[in-house]
């Protein structure tokens, strides 16, 4: 059961003794957080105990129950309140409702209606604390879902020459940006050569947390990404900032292959407009053609790849979701697994995209999710042991991206399911 704060106010220090003596608050749920005789010492502590519950006596020398009610919903609006009163003055009544006070019992109060009246305010502070939870949660969710959205918004910008002008638009104002006419730098990292001793999302996901930092203070950072590289789009930048922004990015880039990380980046010049992100990333992928001779020779590769038979997609994908059915808790990643189905990555990039309507990273990301909600239903097993068992060797990255996915912690879910 869970426990609620409350309050008890009357005048009569008698009144206050006898509630408690023959009431135990903890067999409805509640504990006593605080006892007063006067309401004005209640009124200056409320805003620090702040009782779920309030119960208190209407007649009081210097400030009668209605009055002090009054006080607290301006401080405290949600704050259930019950009246006791030995008056049955309609017009008491008529204030009690106005004010929006939960309950308004009359003395002599029975003990039956006492505790029908503390079970009735129990229930309604749980039904009222888990519609609040739920908003929350769903919020989370929402944001969660709009991250999706903005992924998709900026490919759709970043990959196609020619949009639907009023979709885009309508994209735009889902997902709540505000860049449109603001000068923006568009880098691009290609991790398509990249391998990683350990979980590969994890990882990526950590150097994607890592680049964002080094960028962050040069302005307003955005973050999307499809199965082959990494997009940092940089707004609200000044033009003397450029030189620094690009010797940052090469940096970054040096340090990650001096890790053994084989990352390359390319850096668009300034741009102005929402309609230049396909411009800026056709310079990236000049930059990346020129200046890396690695990407190079993995375009290569790629372009050199087998081709499936187009005419059997169905029996590819049907292919490409069991191997990842049986090693998604493996550190799998896009090349191996166009490497165990005998297909390039850049087709297997195309399969996702046209048949399944989501990138590789998010399909796994995904998979795993759904495997741990299974698991923490067994009490027995501890969060780091799901991580590990659901493919992700980094706990705390593994705790993130669960709660984006679901707006809630490990624990919350476990509590609620």
């Amino acid at each position: 059961m869970e426990y609620y704060k409350l309050m008890l106010l009357d005048d009569e220090e008698i009144v206050l003794m006898g509630i408690q003596k023959t009431y135990h608050m903890e067999d409805y749920g509640f504990t006593l957080a605080g006892c007063f005789s006067n309401p004005q010492k209640a009124l200056d502590a409320v805003s620090e105990i702040r009782p779920d519950l309030i119960i208190t006596d209407i007649r009081m020398p210097r400030m009668n129950g209605l009055e002090f009610s009054e006080q607290v919903r301006k401080r405290l609006p949600d704050t259930e309140i019950v009246i006791l009163s030995g008056y049955d003055d309609f017009s008491y009544a008529q204030t009690a409702v106005k004010i929006g006070i939960s309950d308004y019992l009359l003395k002599p109060i029975k003990k039956e209606d006492f505790s029908a009246m503390l079970t009735r305010m129990h229930r309604r502070i749980e039904e009222k604390h888990t519609l609040l939870e739920n908003v929350c949660n769903l919020r989370k969710v929402a944001e969660s879902s709009v991250g999706e959205l903005k992924n998709y918004f900026f490919l759709e910008l970043a990959e196609a020459p020619f949009h639907d002008n009023a979709r885009i638009h309508s994209l735009y104002q889902s997902c709540g940006l505000d860049f449109q006419d603001s000068p923006f730098l568009l880098a691009k990292f290609d991790y398509t050569e990249a391998s990683f001793p350990e979980d590969t999302m994890t990882a990526l996901g950590r150097l994607e947390q890592q680049i964002s930092a080094e960028l962050e203070p040069f302005g307003t950072l955005e973050t999307f990404q499809n199965d082959e590289y990494m997009f940092f789009f940089l707004y609200d930048i000044l033009q003397d900032l450029y030189d620094a922004i690009r010797e940052t990015l090469l940096d970054i880039e040096a340090q990650a292959r001096a890790g053994q990380i084989d990352i390359t980046v390319g850096i668009s010049t300034i741009h102005q407009g929402m309609e230049s992100l396909y411009a800026a990333n056709l310079e990236c992928d000049k930059w990346l053609k020129t200046n890396s001779s690695t990407h190079a020779a993995g375009s290569q590769n790629t372009a050199a790849g087998s081709a499936p038979d187009a005419s059997a997609p169905s029996k590819l994908v049907s292919a490409v979701l069991s191997y990842i059915e049986e090693h998604f808790c493996e550190n799998i990643s896009l090349a191996s697994t166009a490497e165990a189905v005998a297909i390039s990555k850049t087709y297997l990039c195309d399969i996702f995209k046209k048949e399944l309507g989501m990138t590789f990273v998010n399909y796994v990301t995904n998979l795993r999710i759904e495997q741990a909600k299974e698991l923490l239903a067994d009490p027995t097993l501890k969060m780091y042991e799901i991580s590990s068992a659901v493919g992700f060797n980094d706990y705390t990255y593994f705790s993130q991206i669960f709660k984006k996915r679901t707006g809630m912690t490990l624990s919350e879910y476990r509590k609620r399911y």
